[in-house]
């Protein structure tokens, strides 16, 4: 059933739960998580209408989606569907602004490492003031390729690790490699 459970802060759409909190909430709740003095990983998906379908094809991407930590609606189809569905207002965050606002609106300055597409990595750096710790542009989402990647970010000492492998790579990798990414913050 896709619906949102009374005094609930998210919806169920088709197996994917979704955050209906309001943007200010969601950003707290970071802040707060990146405040606490023991690091542990915040995975955040931000999700959209192709990621939902993608997750009834793949059970491997569904599994890794609903572990995410928090799944943000990055999608105007996601956003109807939880008012249409689940007579739910779900405000939408997408990837990129949630990615900007980590890099730009943060009170302190987090240390970041940029692990994916290098065209991506260096947009990324080009338009944003960020102290970048490490990235590396030759990594794959591919299992044989994480210990080489694990490796370069625990190198860095990274509080914030932004992974650019596209869906649905990018939440299947940071699923496998949860335990080991376990003293970044997001």
């Amino acid at each position: 059933a896709d619906s949102a459970s009374p005094g609930s802060d998210r919806i169920d759409l088709f197996g994917i739960e979704i955050s209906t909190m309001r943007r200010a909430e969601i950003e707290r709740r970071i802040v707060v998580h990146m405040s606490n003095s023991g690091r542990t990983l915040l995975h955040i998906a931000t999700v959209n209408p192709e990621y939902v379908v993608a997750a009834h094809r793949n059970p491997a991407f569904c599994a890794a989606l609903r572990n995410a930590d928090l799944r943000l609606a990055d999608g105007i189809g996601v956003v109807l569907a939880g008012r249409w569905l689940a007579g739910t207002a779900v405000e939408r965050f997408t990837g990129v602004e949630l990615v900007q606002w980590l890099l730009e609106d943060l009170e302190r300055t987090p240390r970041v490492f940029l692990l994916g597409n290098a065209a991506s990595i260096a947009d990324l750096q080009g338009r944003h003031p960020i102290r970048v710790v490490g990235r590396w542009g030759g990594g794959t989402p591919r299992p044989e390729d994480d210990d080489a990647s694990i490796e370069r970010i625990r190198a860095r000492d990274a509080t914030v690790v932004l992974v650019g492998y596209g869906a649905p790579g990018q939440v299947e990798w940071i699923e496998r490699n949860r335990a080991a990414l376990k003293d970044a913050e997001v």
